[in-house]
């Protein structure tokens, strides 16, 4: 997640990070009841880690991740968004997740073509010498899909809601690749995700052109699906027909492939989810024999290195669930803290914007990942940043019954200058 930068490094980063955020407002830092939220759930973890010795290597990853989220807490709560700003912003952030993921899901699928004709990428290789399945570039597939899904989403918000026909173009060749590279990573969760979302997202985008079919939008449907035909046809013609069908031969018969059908083949035989219970049974079991003060404070990071072992495991493991991590490390305490900035933090997600819930989608997908694959909430640096996000800005596009008062208020002078009109007190 971090292409193998130096801690010092990362350290380095921090500091700066922090330090700007400071005097970027005078040292005046405003922090809101609910961006408070993290402070606290984060401050009692790494006090929680405080006491545990050693401090598990998992651990010291979530405590960098808090890190950055504190950074990006104090950058935010000195910054007000207007709300052409908030639009910049999510059009920004959509275009740019979609060409990354993109990115990503051609090499993943160039990997694997590499891969069946004998080749492979040295620097994939993990300290085990073991080498990622299919499209993955990372031993863990589950989180190399959860990007490319992430992609997926921003694709169809920008079919549905950007005003550029070359990237509403882009998006919609952009899904074939996102989506086979995800279908052949080897995860299942990213299988269900397609299975399930796809459908969904192409009703959403259906019913929602006919609710608002305007005329500009009338005119813009057709060329998008003209211009995509085109370039595939195009890409037809180069690559040929027998071309094509040769290289999906080679790839179905190659032993990669049959890994991810042999991932696939557990739903059929129902063992999909044996090992995610197995470790929710152990956790549950752990929990079960807390004594009362347990209950309330946990019992700290000592799962970490003997969960389910008859004797302690230096590598680590944990409950791949993040609120059963929560409750052996925190307790009910932690738990419910953690809970409440969650729900918060999404709520305002979903609240908060005017155009589109997307950001909240994200937000939900991440938590899913999150909850079957991670040790805590603070694993993913993406939960964390959606998190932060959506506790810390105040105003993500002004809500329809406002515009009035913004008119009314746009009459009279205001010393704080135009730009204040549009940003919330």
């Amino acid at each position: 997640m971090w292409l193998g930068i130096d801690t010092r490094v990362r350290a380095l980063i921090y500091l700066i990070a922090v330090l700007l955020a400071f005097t970027a407002g005078g040292f005046r830092l405003r922090v809101s009841k609910p961006g408070a939220l993290f402070f606290v759930c984060g401050g009692l973890y790494i006090l929680t880690a405080l006491f545990s010795s050693p401090v598990p290597e998992l651990v010291k990853n979530d405590i960098r991740n808090i890190l950055v989220g504190l950074a990006c807490l104090a950058t935010l709560n000195l910054s007000q968004m207007t709300r052409p700003a908030w639009k910049h912003l999510q059009r920004s952030a959509h275009r740019t997740v979609m060409v990354v993921s993109s990115v990503g899901a051609v090499l993943g699928l160039a990997k694997l073509i590499y891969f069946n004709a004998g080749g492979i990428v040295p620097w994939l290789l993990d300290n085990h010498g073991d080498y990622p399945m299919g499209s993955s570039l990372r031993i863990d597939y589950n989180f190399y899909s959860l990007p490319l899904l992430l992609g997926v989403l921003s694709a169809f918000w920008i079919i549905r809601h950007d005003s550029s026909s070359r990237w509403c173009t882009a998006a919609l060749l952009s899904l074939p690749e996102l989506i086979a590279s995800v279908l052949l990573s080897g995860s299942r969760r990213g299988l269900l995700t397609i299975a399930l979302g796809v459908p969904a997202l192409v009703g959403w985008l259906v019913f929602s052109f006919r609710a608002n079919r305007t005329r500009r939008q009338v005119l813009r449907i057709p060329w998008k699906w003209i211009l995509t035909g085109l370039s595939l046809a195009v890409l037809c013609c180069i690559l040929k027909a027998d071309s094509l069908s040769a290289f999906f031969d080679d790839l179905t018969s190659a032993d990669s492939f049959s890994r991810v059908m042999s991932r696939w083949e557990t739903f059929e035989n129902g063992t999909y989810s044996d090992s995610r219970v197995e470790y929710w049974t152990v956790a549950l079991v752990r929990i079960g024999r807390f004594r009362p003060i347990q209950y309330v404070f946990g019992e700290g990071f000592d799962y970490i290195t003997d969960l389910g072992a008859t004797e302690p495991d230096p590598v680590g493991d944990y409950p791949h669930n993040f609120l059963l991590s929560s409750m052996l490390y925190g307790g009910l305490v932690q738990t419910l803290i953690l809970l409440m900035m969650v729900w918060l933090s999404w709520r305002r997600l979903w609240q908060r914007s005017q155009d589109s819930r997307m950001f909240a989608l994200w937000f939900g997908l991440v938590l899913l990942f999150v909850a079957t694959s991670l040790n805590s909430f603070f694993s993913s640096e993406i939960a964390v940043f959606l998190s932060v996000f959506g506790l810390s800005v105040r105003n993500l596009g002004l809500k329809t019954s406002s515009f009035g008062a913004v008119a009314r208020a746009a009459t009279l002078p205001n010393p704080r200058g135009a730009d204040a009109d549009f940003a919330t007190p």
